[in-house]
């Protein structure tokens, strides 16, 4: 029998795989094999990425590559039999039965859309259930567990795990070192982790890092570098510039970072990094920072989260004026609607799930059990196989309720595959209501997750008091413990949308909830409960930021975004990282702010008591804060206008703009305007108001300008950030000159003028992303 590592099974924990890229599954069979889920499978979308991972691991350790010629090919059906025997063998995956059965059936289903010929061959034979596999599939089990693979892909996908002291691996990001020092280096470096991990209950100590950092060492050439002396003191000092900065950078705090330098990380270094010889002895004293004297230029304090971590769309350090307005009119917007499309998506397609359960419980025969051995064929009534399996497994739970597999055998009622009943069921397994808690937090930003996750519905004698009707309107009301005592209790008025979303989640809610309020369970009375990954024990949703930054989860939601858009899966994985309800709760915000340009009424977006003058910085990141200084701030608080163009009117043909950018250069330079300087009495230097800001306005600017906002409000589809830019300033300015805040007779002139000749159709095409 094989020991230590080689009795692991080749694949174990997907979250080791998630930065991996597919590298024997070429983009064109990709293509094929993601169109062929049906559109109202979404269960088989969140499978797919995992599937595929595994299906890339088992091409890796066999030497296969998979392309479009081959999924075509007759030998394809002899490639997905093969595939099938090594997922059930012990010696490739450790996966659930559950697990394997899943990843099965979507294969299986999908065959006979990608190779018709293929289905021929897999056949009914293969006979696939939850309660083990059939003897098709226990002859290629033999064959795969007595085959030739390539041992060091064997390796390389077992990855590398260390068992704590509670007998829970953790999973180590290795891969990056392999691929510049090689195999055996990584060998040794994973030893010394097991080694250091073995009796501990922790992570390993800015491990990721270390690994970051080798890979990225410029210094570092070969294993060979870490026996000198004078090399790894280099390294050292220069490793921890670059943690430092790379953690700060992330919204670690600096305390946070000295205190695991200090405690953890140099004994780490040095008991075990240099203590078993896989580095040399540093020249010296390790670099140990003194607590209090580490400054960076970035200085903030820790009751101050780093803005650039809050929106879902990243920033980069400096932006010039033209980036700054692409991220906020463009990518922001388009991220947020992203995040917005798939919450709708996915609450509609739950919603529908348990529409279905409730139409066609009635037509289903429900499974019972009885005391007897005999084999009356009632298993048959919950077999996936069977056409009336869903409508039969809808009639057994509302025969039965709700029960937990902690109550009963709940897999003799359902037949196991539980996280397939749990899906097909509409149960609220874990995360399955994010996209509701999404979409109340996109329209309504005063929302934070934990007034979600504290929300009481019911008080202890049963009355409704989270969800209140008035002549006003319908209120979600809750508690935000950062407002203080008196301010704590919100009451947010609910739209029809979200009004109609708070309804679906007490609906979908009401099995768990009836069975904790029959066992007087506390847990009944709140909003959000959860019953696990399938029949777990219902209880209330206490931690919803798990379900935005657990590995498995990512790969789920970067699956679940391909239903509403055509990014690749790449884009998909960095949008679904940077996706939270807090950052999310955060671009609503900002949005606000760029429709409004006013602090009050973002504030009053976020649930705040009144503004504070700190607000902005809090939630915008430097670069932008300072365009909207520059520009937005100055622009919509300006009390001067002149006229600096009334000769122009020759350079004004709007039909002459080819693109956006020519039209974005020819307005910032003539409707814009410096502000003159003045001289202070007494003073010799110039000064300029802060705040104010100066338009070249004529007839002709004010058309191209008026124009283009009546362009931007007809068109449909996607607006580029230019245009939006400009159309934003046409309203205000228009506003402005419509408005008594001035006496100039001939701007208002200009004005009624431009909006005789407006011109929009020029602009159409021009204002196209």
């Amino acid at each position: 029998m094989p020991t230590g590592d080689h009795a692991r099974p080749i694949v174990q924990n997907l979250r080791a795989y998630i930065d991996d890229r597919f590298e024997r599954i070429d983009e064109s069979a990709m293509e094929v094999i993601k169109a062929a889920i049906p559109n109202d499978k979404n269960y088989y979308r969140q499978c797919l990425i995992p599937l595929l991972t595994v299906l890339e691991c088992y091409l890796r350790v066999s030497g296969q590559v998979l392309n479009l010629d081959q999924i075509r090919s007759p030998a394809f059906g002899t490639l997905c039999l093969r595939f099938l025997g090594a997922l059930y063998s012990a010696r490739f995956s450790g996966h659930t039965a559950n697990r394997k059965y899943s990843f099965a059936k979507v294969l299986v289903d999908l065959v006979p859309k990608l190779n018709p010929r293929a289905s021929r061959e897999l056949g009914a034979s293969l006979k696939l259930s939850t309660l083990g596999p059939s003897d098709l599939l226990l002859s290629h089990i033999k064959e795969f567990d007595v085959a030739a693979l390539d041992e060091e892909q064997v390796w390389l996908c077992r990855r590398w795990p260390a068992v704590d002291k509670k007998g829970r691996d953790q999973w180590l990001d290795l891969l990056p070192v392999y691929g510049k020092l090689g195999k055996d280096f990584v060998s040794r470096l994973h030893d010394v982790c097991v080694s250091y991990v073995h009796g501990r209950v922790g992570a390993i100590p800015c491990i990721g890092s270390l690994c970051e950092f080798i890979a990225t060492y410029d210094e570092l050439k070969t294993p060979k570098d870490f026996e000198n002396s004078l090399f790894v003191t280099r390294f050292f000092r220069a490793f921890l510039v670059f943690h430092f900065k790379a953690r700060y950078e992330r919204g670690t705090l600096v305390t946070t970072l000295l205190n695991e330098w200090r405690s953890q990380f140099a004994h780490f270094a040095i008991e075990y990094l240099v203590g078993s010889g896989l580095f040399a002895e540093p020249l010296g004293a390790f670099p140990m920072p003194e607590r209090g004297r580490v400054e960076f230029h970035r200085k903030r304090t820790p009751r101050t989260p780093d803005p650039l971590a809050k929106l879902l769309t990243p920033i980069p350090i400096e932006v010039s004026d033209d980036e700054a307005l692409e991220l906020l009119f463009g990518s922001l917007r388009d991220d947020f609607d992203l995040i917005v499309a798939w919450a709708r998506h996915d609450c509609e397609n739950l919603w529908g799930r348990y529409e279905r359960r409730v139409a066609i419980a009635p037509f289903g025969a429900p499974r019972t059990i009885g005391i007897t051995t005999i084999n009356n064929g009632a298993r048959r009534l919950v077999d996936p196989l069977n056409p009336d399996w869903v409508a039969n497994i809808a009639a057994t739970f509302v025969h039965h309720g709700f029960m937990p597999g902690t109550e009963k055998r709940v897999t003799l009622l359902y037949g196991g595959g539980l996280e397939d009943v749990a899906y097909e069921l509409a149960l609220p397994t874990n995360g399955a209501l994010l996209p509701h808690c999404a979409l109340l937090v996109a329209t309504h930003p005063q929302i934070t997750p934990s007034f979600l996750e504290t929300l009481e519905l019911f008080d202890r004698h049963g009355k409704m008091v989270g969800l209140v009707e008035t002549d006003a309107g319908t209120y979600l009301i809750g508690r935000k413990a950062r407002r203080g005592a008196v301010l704590a209790q919100q009451r947010i008025l609910l739209n029809d949308e979200t009004k109609r979303i708070v309804e679906q989640l007490i609906v979908l809610t009401e099995p768990l909830r009836d069975f904790l309020r029959e066992r007087s369970h506390d847990d009944w009375r709140f909003l959000l409960l959860s019953c696990g990954r399938s029949f777990g024990v219902p209880h209330r949703e206490k931690t919803l930021a798990t379900y935005t930054s657990m590995s498995r989860k990512i790969l789920e939601t970067a699956a679940a975004f391909e239903s509403v858009c055509d990014l690749s899966f790449e884009e998909r994985i960095a949008r679904a990282r940077r996706f939270s309800l807090t950052s999310l709760r955060a671009t609503a915000a900002v949005l606000v702010y760029l429709e409004t340009r006013s602090v009050e009424k973002m504030a009053l977006a976020l649930g705040h008591d009144k503004y504070h003058p700190g607000l902005l910085a809090h939630y915008l990141p430097a670069p932008l804060r300072a365009f909207f200084q520059e520009r937005w701030i100055r622009i919509f608080q300006a009390g001067v206008i002149v006229e600096a163009m009334k000769d122009s009117s020759y350079l004004l043909e709007a039909s002459s703009f080819k693109t956006i950018a020519e039209l974005h250069m020819f307005l910032s330079r003539h409707a814009l305007r410096e502000i003159p300087v003045i001289e202070s009495a007494g003073s010799t230097e110039l000064q300029k108001p802060e705040s104010e800001v100066l338009f070249g306005v004529s007839p002709e600017i004010l058309q191209v300008l008026l124009s283009l906002h009546a362009a931007v409000e007809m068109a449909s589809g996607r607006i580029h950030a230019k245009a939006r830019y400009w159309a934003g300033i046409a309203a205000r300015l228009s506003d402005y000159l419509a408005s008594e805040q001035h006496f100039r007779d001939d701007l208002r002139y200009f004005l009624q003028r431009a909006r005789k000749e407006l011109t929009p159709e020029l602009y159409l095409e021009l204002i196209r992303a």
